[in-house]
């Protein structure tokens, strides 16, 4: 799978994340379960945008607004994609 479509499945997985925010407000006897939910998947999706060299990444905090924080890490092991 290239980059690209591995970027569109992240915004997929955002646009997941913020509709089941927008559950969440909607539905409050689950909105507890909702807002987890959505955590996991904006999470995820976070982890797939990660920016990939030979040894470190660049983590983007995203939200639907953008780019809210970023934070370089060093790669322990790498696991496929």
């Amino acid at each position: 799978m290239d980059s690209n479509a591995i970027l569109h499945e992240v915004q997929q997985l955002y646009n997941v994340s913020d509709r089941l925010d927008s559950l969440a407000g909607q539905h409050p006897l689950v909105s507890e379960a909702l807002i987890g939910i959505s955590g996991s998947v904006r999470n995820t999706a976070t982890l797939l945008s990660a920016d990939r060299d030979e040894n470190d990444a660049v983590l983007r905090i995203r939200s639907s607004q953008g780019v809210i924080g970023s934070s370089r890490v060093t790669l322990v092991s790498r696991l496929p994609l």
